[in-house]
């Protein structure tokens, strides 16, 4: 199952996360809100906004809040990637 609506507010999200508009714990709480909202059941989840919020996983630090900016900068190859999470949700 493919969930439009949620993809578009995920890469949205991301997208302000990775300009530094969001610390990773508001990210994380928008994060959950979007994916709790109107659950379907596992097996008509759509893969997609699993698997991309499984990666974005890895960009989040529960120790500190931050900013993705200065020492949480992700490196241009990170940046890159997250980019093409963005591009393939907006599809």
């Amino acid at each position: 199952m493919v969930e439009r609506e949620k993809r578009r507010e995920l890469a949205d999200l991301l997208e302000a996360f990775i300009s530094g508009a969001l610390t990773n714990d508001e990210f994380v709480d928008e994060e959950s809100e979007i994916r709790a909202r109107h659950r379907p059941p596992r097996r008509e989840r759509d893969r997609a906004l699993e698997g991309v919020t499984s990666m974005a996983w890895y960009m989040y630090d529960d120790l500190t809040e931050h900013r993705l900016m200065d020492k949480h900068a992700l490196t241009p190859e990170g940046l890159a990637e997250v980019r093409r999470w963005i591009l393939f949700l907006r599809n």
